[in-house]
């Protein structure tokens, strides 16, 4: 195998590809990744089992090429050329190891045999959607930071993703806190699938669609150089619809920045276990208190527009400013029913397109 690239192109790739490489397993051959040369391409591949990528990428015009594959420490290999410095570099195989050579630099890698490496799984059956990955990547990252980690429940460790008719939805839940985006579009497919984080990682951000496939056990994102393949999480998803209060009694409005910043003075004090801080209503005035033992207490006071009974209720104060930092809007609006009831929050301003829903379960007060 012999192949010369353009240096820039190829740590693009790796950055993207070593992604997929697990960071514990018990199959070393899943810490490399496969190079293959063919066809006037370089195609870079890596999995976890559970997901597959796989990437191409141009080699120089007019450079002598031998086609072949080998595998290579993935991580080993982003590490030493992210630190070269020359525009180009080749890779050529020498029996079972690697030489690269980048202008003064040279390398050698121990490779293994291609043999040892897993075959890639099949594509999905199903019927194929082109999605905007634009519209795709917002949704999770407004979402991905309330998915489960706790793995006995597995179907809330992914992402629910459903699309249907004139609307798009994402939502991820860990019992404690919930995450709704909506949007709104013309959608000629119907998919209805439990995604896993990892995924979204994997996706280029350089490009604008994405052609995506699902069957009831493998979804796959096919963009120009690169295709990903993963296994989807068995349902159900939870009932997440119920869940969400149709009206609440109280609502309170506040500029987002103002009470972010007042919840983070707060916070200094509150409890190591539970971070408990208590936001008490009234007209036009939110307080924000808390105390503990080891250290003291904190009272903030702020501005704000409320309408409904004086009401005491507790919250996280970390899942609350988690919830603040996915909203964009000046200013934010709260519904709450009372102590007991989980706590809904949006933007303070509505989108035509978009709805953003975020849960949160309060912490009762003694």
């Amino acid at each position: 195998m012999r192949c010369e690239i353009e240096h820039s192109v190829f740590v693009e790739s790796l950055s993207g590809i070593i992604t997929a490489i697990p960071s514990r397993t018990t199959y070393p051959v899943l810490q490399n990744i496969l190079l293959e040369v063919v066809n006037q391409k370089l195609t870079l591949a890596a999995t976890d089992l559970d997901s597959y990528i796989r990437t191409e990428i141009p080699l120089v015009l007019g450079s002598r090429t031998e086609p072949g594959k080998i595998i290579l420490p993935g991580r080993k290999l982003f590490e030493a050329c992210r630190e070269i410095s020359a525009p180009q570099l080749v890779l050529e195989t020498e029996e079972n190891n690697v030489r690269l050579q980048a202008g003064p630099s040279k390398f050698l890698f121990a490779g293994l045999d291609p043999a040892e490496y897993p075959e890639p799984p099949s594509p999905p059956s199903g019927e194929s959607l082109k999605f905007s990955l634009t519209m795709l990547l917002d949704a999770f990252e407004t979402t991905n930071f309330a998915v489960s980690h706790d793995e006995s429940r597995p179907a809330m460790c992914g992402l629910y993703w459903e699309v249907k008719n004139k609307e798009m939805r994402m939502v991820a839940t860990d019992g404690y806190r919930l995450a709704l985006v909506k949007k709104i579009s013309n959608f000629p497919q119907k998919i209805s699938c439990i995604i896993p984080p990892k995924v979204f990682g994997l996706l280029p951000r350089t490009e604008e669609e994405v052609i995506i496939t699902t069957d009831p056990t493998k979804i796959s994102f096919v963009l120009s150089n690169t295709t990903i393949i993963s296994r989807l999480i068995e349902g159900p998803y939870p009932d997440y619809e119920r869940v969400i209060p149709k009206e609440q009694p109280n609502i309170l409005r506040i500029k987002r920045e103002h009470l972010m910043a007042g919840l983070r003075r707060t916070a200094v004090f509150a409890h190591p276990v539970g971070r408990l801080v208590v936001l008490e209503l009234s007209k036009q005035e939110l307080s924000l208190f808390a105390q503990s033992p080891e250290i003291g207490s904190a009272t903030e006071k702020l501005e704000c527009s409320y309408k409904g009974s004086d009401l005491k209720i507790g919250f996280n104060v970390n899942y609350l400013l988690e919830v603040l930092r996915h909203i964009d809007t000046e200013e934010v609006q709260i519904e709450l029913a009372g102590p007991l009831n989980a706590g809904l929050i949006r933007p303070g301003a509505a989108s035509p397109e978009t709805e953003k829903i975020f849960l949160l379960m309060p912490i009762h007060l003694e």
